[in-house]
């Protein structure tokens, strides 16, 4: 082969490489984002989704000047349909070794607090080591809370499908506490119009939320992610 051919034999490759770089690269189209009704962080109310974690989302998005659309249904399901590659991501979500399994977690930067509540009568010792000890708790079904507390030895006896039902088998004693997120079981001791001087409060850990993006979208949009991560410090909620 001639030292003329050979270059030009280089040129194109190194030109097919950089196409084809570019092709990998190109920002997503539009992302499709899978979400839950779970208020207040993402509300959906006749066809419109408002919110704390919508409103930060949304922030970041538009910084990115990425066009996107949510979905909303039911929680295991959007997961399944991540890890299948039917949606790109789903929030708010906190982190969770299930979840790495099939998704990455962007930087967390939507305020969580995992909190224990009990009733001013408990005569279980606000504090989390008689917590774990004696009492019997309960926490919603399906929630990385739940999981969280039975991967770390509590006593689980009851699973409720939603906050205010938590509320419920709590007041009514079926359990000696509850742990859940402290903005939602506010949010909803507010609804039923309940106040927080009825319970003793012991806060376990932050465990911010973000939003996972499925492991095939991260493979075909690789450079997504950190253009997200760093646009989501100008929308976080934790900082300052």
């Amino acid at each position: 082969m001639t030292e003329a051919r050979v270059v030009i034999r280089i040129f194109w490759l190194c030109g097919l490489m950089l196409i084809s770089t570019s092709v990998l690269s190109a920002p997503p189209e539009v992302v499709i984002l899978g979400t839950q009704h779970w208020p207040p962080y993402q509300v959906e109310q006749n066809n419109q989704l408002s919110g704390i974690a919508i409103e930060s989302v949304v922030c970041v998005l538009k910084r990115m000047q990425q066009r996107y659309r949510f979905v909303v249904k039911p929680w295991q399901r959007i997961q399944n349909e991540v890890a299948n590659g039917q949606l790109d991501g789903f929030f708010s979500a906190s982190q969770s070794h299930d979840r790495d399994l099939f998704a990455v977690q962007s930087a967390p930067f939507i305020r969580q607090r995992w909190v224990f509540y009990l009733l001013k009568d408990s005569l279980i010792a606000p504090d989390i080591s008689a917590i774990k000890a004696q009492a019997k708790l309960a926490a919603r079904q399906n929630s990385n809370v739940y999981r969280w507390l039975a991967n770390n030895g509590y006593r689980i006896e009851a699973a409720p499908n939603d906050a205010e039902a938590l509320i419920g088998v709590l007041h009514r004693k079926r359990v000696d506490a509850v742990m859940e997120n402290s903005t939602v079981f506010e949010y909803h001791l507010n609804r039923l119009g309940v106040g927080l001087n009825g319970f003793h409060q012991v806060i376990n850990l932050e465990h911010n939320l973000g939003v996972y993006f499925g492991k095939p979208f991260v493979k075909k949009h690789p450079e997504f992610l950190e253009r997200f991560n760093r646009e989501s410090d100008y929308c976080s909620n934790i900082l300052g």
